[in-house]
């Protein structure tokens, strides 16, 4: 929260790490929409994230929960255990926060580009995305706000600066 800094929520748009580009709020703030250097768009649902104080406290509890480490065993065990747990081992930190992560919600795979874009939601045509890339390109896509998944390119130009 802003209030003393503790994460709310984590989102997830894949398993690698990203540098995320562009960040965007859509105007009825219930959707949030990130461009990366993994040459995608991806969109979250932010709608039912409930901020009330009451519900904060349940959320703590419940990631407290999911959050808490893998303890893996201390004494030694049978060569198949030892060689299964050095094996897991790198998830002893990870699958905790990894499971409890919010993914995204709808997503947009840019076809052909390793370049930065900006995204932004279009105020007259909700749940309609434009992503304007530094190599020229220009994308209006869409989601389905109930279904989510791919979104649909429905207009696309090659070279917007010439239009």
């Amino acid at each position: 929260s802003t209030a003393d800094g503790t994460k709310l929520q984590e989102l997830r748009r894949g398993t690698e790490g990203a540098d995320i580009h562009c960040i965007a709020f859509s105007h009825d703030s219930k959707w949030l929409a990130v461009s990366s250097d993994k040459a995608t768009v991806h969109v979250f649902s932010i709608n039912d994230f409930n901020l009330t104080s009451s519900t904060l406290e349940e959320d703590h509890a419940s990631n407290d929960i999911l959050a808490a480490p893998l303890v893996l065993p201390s004494s030694p065990a049978p060569a198949t255990t030892n060689q299964s747990s050095s094996r897991m081992s790198f998830l002893k930190g990870y699958l905790p926060t990894y499971f409890s992560s919010k993914w995204s919600f709808a997503q947009f795979r840019i076809p052909n580009a390793w370049t930065k874009c900006s995204v932004a939601f279009d105020r007259r045509h909700p749940n309609t995305i434009t992503i304007v890339c530094m190599d020229k390109r220009f994308y209006r896509c869409e989601f389905d706000p109930v279904k989510g998944g791919d979104m649909v390119p429905g207009v696309y130009h090659e070279n917007f600066m010439d239009l």
